[in-house]
């Protein structure tokens, strides 16, 4: 079991219920159906500290990565290779959101500044800063337009500000809060009560700043996330359980077994993610009926962010080592190679050298290779539908690659 460091930020007291023996010592138990590691296209050694968020450009290209080193990555999503280093915050960064085109990219900080900058080149546009003081986390719109940021201290509020000037537009009275989360149409807010805190997910009308409702859980909160269309609300809690609520009147639909400190869900609202970094497990749910489909306990440990690719191919996670991968969805369809694709494969030097050969696929595409699970390589098919990768220096062992839906072994 890892627990956080008392670092000045609301994040600190994630791991206190589990210290201390509260409702959540339930969910530091290993379950006995966790399904070892997800299928992981690449990793990449990122930060130098804790990765609090992540997220994919619109697009699926670009996946970009905040951390407590006060810095954001942005990496290509087909091979993990390092784009842009962004600098500018002077706290941990806590959350990130790509505008509609996915040209800007907005930063929240625990630093309370928002940044703007450049997907093209890495550069700030402007560092706008805001309202108030000790933050303890923040949340921007999906229209990149409001901020709602989270303090603690001497009063517990959130303020619902604009990142054009930093006008205060409402502030929300509010208990000590863990989470927030904008819907979709960013007409509504969530927020999770934190530790010490009234152990409720409130729902609040960003219009105007008023809570519309209320839901119980046993202890305090870690993660809110809504689904894509709005109609359900995941949260995240110390009494062991991730609960799925109806937005619409605020009654229960499921309660899931497992914590997750981190959410996401899957762009038809299908599936949610959940990863932990308490019991170290990323766990996959049916949101139809609640059931669990997967809980991977390897190579997830200490995630604090997850997020779905537009296109559900991927998952992309953040680690406390500092960690960024991106894993296979095993719930999404392969890439597409077409209906005559074949995959070659062959070991040379007892496996120290592994060529893979792609022929008859569709032509002008990009594909991914990898090999044992990682190593991932992009690479366009030709006017004959074939793409080539060669692997040197690997391990004298037998080995596979795998491409769309084709795998082979040497």
């Amino acid at each position: 079991m890892i627990l956080p460091t008392f670092k000045q930020n609301r994040r600190s007291w994630l791991g206190l219920s589990a210290a201390f023996g509260t409702a959540g010592v339930g969910a530091l138990c290993k379950p006995v159906w966790a399904q070892g590691r997800p299928d992981i296209v690449w990793r990449a050694e990122a930060h130098e500290d804790w990765v609090r968020a992540v997220a994919f450009s619109p697009d699926g290209a670009l996946l970009a990565s905040g951390s407590d080193d006060e810095s954001i990555q942005l990496r290509r999503v087909s091979d993990g290779s390092l784009l842009h280093t962004l600098t500018g915050h002077s706290r941990y960064v806590e959350a990130l959101r790509f505008w509609s085109e996915g040209d800007v990219l907005a930063s929240g900080a625990d630093d309370d500044a928002v940044g703007l900058w450049n997907v093209s080149d890495g550069s700030l546009i402007r560092m706008v800063d805001g309202p108030g003081d000790f933050l303890w986390t923040v949340a921007i719109s999906p229209d990149g337009q409001t901020v709602a940021s989270a303090y603690g201290g001497v009063a517990d509020m959130v303020i619902l500000w604009r990142i054009s000037d930093g006008v205060v537009m409402h502030t929300l009275d509010s208990d000590i809060v863990g989470d927030l989360a904008f819907s979709p149409d960013g007409q509504w807010l969530a927020s999770g009560a934190a530790f010490g805190g009234d152990r409720q997910v409130k729902l609040w009308r960003v219009s105007d700043g008023m809570m519309v409702r209320a839901m119980d859980h046993d202890d305090y909160l870690s993660s809110v996330a809504f689904s894509p269309d709005g109609a359900l609300l995941a949260s995240g809690s110390a009494d062991g359980t991730t609960k799925l609520w109806r937005v619409s009147d605020g009654s229960l639909v499921h309660s899931l077994d497992g914590w997750a400190t981190a959410l996401s869900f899957t762009s038809d609202g299908g599936i949610l993610a959940g990863g932990s970094h308490i019991n170290d497990t990323l766990s996959l749910w049916r949101a139809s009926d609640g059931a669990l489909l997967r809980r991977y306990d390897e190579s997830v440990k200490g995630i604090f962010g997850v997020e779905f690719s537009p296109d559900d191919l991927w998952v992309g996670y953040g680690q406390f080592n500092g960690n960024v991968a991106i894993a296979r969805n095993p719930f999404a369809g392969e890439p597409d190679c077409g209906p005559d694709a074949r995959l070659s494969v062959k070991c040379r030097d007892d496996g120290m050298t592994v060529i893979g050969t792609l022929k008859n696929a569709v032509a002008n595409t990009e594909v991914i290779f990898t090999l044992d699970g990682g190593n991932a390589r992009a690479r366009t098919t030709n006017e004959d539908g074939k793409a080539k990768v060669k692997y040197k220096n690997q391990t004298p062992q037998s080995h596979i690659v795998r491409v769309c839906d084709l795998s082979r072994d040497c």
